[in-house]
């Protein structure tokens, strides 16, 4: 009996795409249906806010240390590459990546909103309707043709009287019963059509316009295929995340199915000696890279005379930067993983890894007095060189933790007020127990 391979093994496998999200890019992208669909400016700006995400948590999670060392600069920096004979824009970054699960839970299931679902719906009750027409009208077909053929016998023939009678009578027996059974299918058409409408008007009524554009915005359908039905025709996924391998994420032409492949073997890194040589590639330990196919309307998006100014529009109020591949330095760019990898064995050979901690400078006098008056590295000054103004989601959350519970801890103050009765003192305690407990608990889950 043979053996079968293990699952860890399988490097390529393909997995449906929800039904409403389907329909709904058949409509758009291949149907050309109308649809309230984002600007080519707000689109690529969705893509580059998933690219910063993914820099945030990739920069928080790196050891202070490696923050600060020079090779580690060229992770900051948004790749921008385009293809104006293959009609193809790239977007690349060096962030945090996505695991094989990841894909799968963001992009392979996606979120649609409540407005989207409802759409999706009215589309399929349009289908439904449209199907019913056409096997009623099938049957209509096949009916006239019966009674055709039938009455040319009845003419054209001479038969004996018995032999007619006996035939009318088992041509209108069949004739009946074929009605009943047209009569009994209408009424269960009709009673799971009433069923389903009823659920439709439901949907509707929760944001749906009936006959209106198609909703697949950004809060409908959520940032990455919002920006895809806006832009493209189809679009291809490569991610490397530091907790798994390289995967390949594509959405079939038909958009029924999306396929998750892993092109390297077990535990290779994409490097450029492994093959990932280009601008747009992923290198190193994570990143993500879109190429999304433009549609024929928009080539002149691959220009990047046109792309510059939109680009530099969106990180006006960033810390990262952007670099497209005809830039000067673009050959230093690519180089940089390698040069990186290098300086980290390097600095780990030296005893310079993210677990050790800086030895403090010895002082004397005067450097002493100087610590005192100006705080050193305890000055606004020097703390601004390396404190983000940007907060990743999980430091947001302990923040808005710390201040309920700073915010709370004034409830003690108020207890030791003198109260007239002890019945007072007992209510305000209660209030400020509660307010502990739904501060804590608002902190934790709540949702930016």
């Amino acid at each position: 009996m043979a053996e079968t391979a293990p699952q860890h093994n399988v490097k390529q496998a393909s997995y449906p795409l929800p039904q409403p999200l389907t329909r709904l890019l058949v409509e758009v992208v291949q149907n050309g249906e109308a649809a309230d669909i984002e600007t080519p400016e707000e689109a690529l700006a969705q893509l580059v806010g998933n690219a910063f995400e993914a820099m945030d948590a990739m920069y928080f999670a790196a050891p202070a240390n490696k923050r600060k060392h020079p090779a580690f600069s060229h992770r900051l920096c948004v790749r921008v590459s385009a293809d104006p004979k293959a009609r193809t824009l790239t977007v690349t970054d060096l962030g945090a990546g996505m695991t094989r699960a990841d894909l799968i839970n963001s992009l392979g299931i996606g979120r649609l909103s409540r407005r989207a679902h409802a759409a999706a719906k009215r589309l399929a009750l349009e289908d439904a309707a449209l199907e019913k027409e056409r096997v009623d009208g099938a049957k209509g077909d096949e009916t006239v043709n019966d009674q055709s053929k039938a009455s040319y016998n009845d003419v054209g023939e001479e038969k004996k009287d018995g032999e007619v009678e006996e035939k009318v009578g088992l041509v209108d027996g069949s004739g009946r019963e074929e009605e009943d059974e047209d009569e009994e299918e209408e009424e269960e058409d009709s009673d799971s059509s009433e069923e389903y409408d009823e659920d439709d008007f439901e949907a509707e009524e929760e944001g749906d316009d009936a006959g209106g554009p198609l909703p697949c915005r950004a809060s409908d359908l959520g940032g990455f295929y919002s920006a895809f039905v806006a832009l493209g025709s189809s679009v291809k996924v490569g991610t490397k995340s530091a907790f798994d391998d390289y995967y390949e994420f594509n959405i079939s032409d038909d958009f029924k199915t999306f396929s998750i492949a892993r092109p390297m073997e077990e535990g290779t890194r994409p490097t450029a000696e492994t093959g990932f040589k280009g601008f747009g590639d992923v290198r190193g330990d994570s990143g993500t890279r879109v190429t999304i196919q433009l549609k024929d309307d928009l080539g002149e998006w691959t220009d990047e005379a046109k792309l510059r100014p939109v680009f530099a529009k969106i990180f006006e109020s960033s810390q990262y930067t952007v670099a497209f591949a005809s830039d000067a330095d673009s050959a230093d760019i690519i180089d940089a993983s390698r040069k990186e990898d290098e300086l980290m064995k390097a600095s780990k050979a030296n005893g310079e890894n993210g677990s050790q901690v800086e030895e403090e400078p010895v002082m004397n006098g005067d450097d002493e007095e100087e610590f005192t008056r100006t705080g050193s590295h305890n000055t606004v000054k020097e703390r601004s060189k390396y404190i983000p103004l940007r907060l990743s989601l999980g430091e947001r959350k302990m923040l808005r933790l710390v201040e309920s519970a700073m915010t709370c801890c004034d409830y003690t103050t108020d207890i030791d007020k003198p109260f007239r009765n002890d019945a007072r003192r007992t209510h305000a305690q209660l209030r400020g127990t509660t307010a502990v407990l739904r501060g804590l608990v608002t902190a934790c889950d709540y949702k930016a």
